[in-house]
């Protein structure tokens, strides 16, 4: 719990309540106070999970409740979907305590690999709607920039053809997914896969190795297949030893709103491998 000015943040369970007086009440509406505290992109995960101290949220907090404040690991378990789900209050607070801990804390880093965008897409199939399901990942770093890469594609109703996929050294030019393409829903990928020019330029290299993949290109080259859009984001998270965890997009009127964790498990270094080679197949 903590306590300034008149202001009671209390947590229970792992959800995190406002008690305010009448004067606070009324000089800020419960509106203005779900838009603050609701994670609007990916980035703002970023930021509240490495407790950046320029967010949104931050300078809401200062501006509206002056005295209080709210340390990384209230933070952090704020951007748990606590509103469906049954939490392991152990579990969770094992993770907590490892990514805040005073000597070594751990922030994530956008740039560092071991994330993924898995995107459940609608795509036409030889006259049918089907789902797609493609895994990218980001590629390059914060100085020289990056993009969005395609890592793979599985679609369990297309069916195996003759493969026109080539063998040789493949060509590439300077088309790519914006990184900042996530927050559009991959509104970028729609030019992408119907640039087949280029299609290459938009995977990553060991794309065609995959044979669910090459079976998704091939039809795509074909023009038998046609994307349409983006339908789900999740995004998968490994970076953090010992620890996978999801996030998903929540859309409700709520402090608990917008892109929170849906799912955590531990996992060893061989575990990781093998979740990572699930998501990609």
């Amino acid at each position: 719990m903590i306590i300034r000015s008149g202001v009671v943040l209390v947590w229970v369970g792992c959800f995190l309540f406002f008690s305010v007086n009448a004067q606070v009440l009324e000089s800020n509406s419960v509106g203005d106070r779900n838009f603050a505290f609701q994670v609007k992109h990916l980035e703002e995960f970023f930021e509240r999970f490495n407790d950046v101290k320029t967010t949104y949220l931050a300078q809401y907090i200062k501006n509206k409740y002056p005295g209080v404040s709210i340390d990384r690991p209230t933070l952090i378990k704020g951007l748990f979907n606590n509103e469906e789900k049954n939490w392991d209050t152990d579990q969770l607070n094992e993770f907590v305590n490892q990514v805040t801990d005073s000597v070594t804390p751990i922030l994530l880093d956008f740039y560092s690999g071991e994330w993924f965008a898995e995107t459940l897409c609608k795509c036409i199939y030889k006259g049918k709607v089907i789902n797609v399901r493609i895994i990218l990942k980001i590629l390059g770093n914060e100085h020289d920039g990056s993009k969005w890469l395609l890592e793979s594609a599985h679609a369990a109703d297309i069916d195996l053809e003759s493969d026109s996929m080539p063998s040789g050294i493949i060509l590439r030019s300077k088309k790519f997914i914006n990184p900042l393409s996530h927050i559009t829903y991959f509104a970028g990928m729609t030019k992408a896969l119907n640039d087949r020019k280029h299609i290459y330029d938009y995977l990553d290299s060991g794309f065609i190795s995959s044979s669910s993949s090459r079976k998704f290109l091939n039809v795509l080259l074909r023009k038998k297949l046609t994307y349409e859009y983006v339908k789900k984001i999740t995004f998968h998270f490994l970076q953090i030893d010992g620890w996978v965890f999801t996030v998903n997009e929540f859309n409700r009127e709520s402090v608990n709103s917008g892109w929170l964790i849906s799912s955590m498990q531990k996992a060893l270094p061989f575990e990781k491998i093998t979740y990572k080679e699930k998501l990609l197949q």
